[in-house]
């Protein structure tokens, strides 16, 4: 799914040690939260740093010509406006944001969407990814959006979302 939108770069923020940059092609580097990982991951080759989504100028090592991606790290962030804001901030350098994250969308009404929108509601997990980038059609331009494409860790309320995006 997010071969379409790689770019010369590809960065992962919240990456762990590097899984998801073995996966793709390209010269991919990332930022993680965790120091022990972001060692790891340095052992195993990876072009890693240590990374704090709250941090503004930790967005700074963002490289020219990127597709910047998420798995299932927003999902812990209690409030995505902030990362989106300081993603926008590096918009010149960045080609294409994508996020494979749950999300709670306010549109769910059948019983397993309204039981999905409960778990996040439950484990505390982000509520306003979705609704912040669908809002800000001033400065985003969603390219794709698919709902509920993966159930991760065999756990179907706990349910992968894509979207992909530009800055304007």
């Amino acid at each position: 799914m997010i071969k379409p939108y790689l770019s010369e770069n590809n960065c992962e923020l919240g990456c762990g040690y590097g899984f998801n940059l073995e996966l793709i092609k390209g010269n991919n580097y990332g930022g993680e939260y965790s120091q022990y990982a972001v060692d790891l991951g340095k052992r195993l080759g990876h072009d890693l740093v240590q990374f704090n989504y709250y941090n503004e100028s930790d967005y700074d090592f963002i490289k020219l010509n990127s597709t910047v991606f998420t798995v299932h790290s927003i999902e812990q962030m209690p409030d995505a406006k902030v990362i989106i804001d300081s993603l926008y901030k590096q918009k010149d350098k960045i080609n294409y944001v994508v996020h494979f994250d749950p999300s709670f969308l306010p549109h769910r009404k059948n019983f397993i969407g309204k039981a999905r929108n409960k778990y996040i509601e439950l484990n505390d997990y982000n509520r306003n990814l979705y609704s912040y980038i669908t809002s800000r059609t001033d400065i985003i331009e969603v390219v794709a959006l698919e709902y509920d494409i993966i159930s991760m860790q065999i756990n179907p309320l706990n349910s992968t979302n894509f979207i992909a995006y530009k800055f304007k």
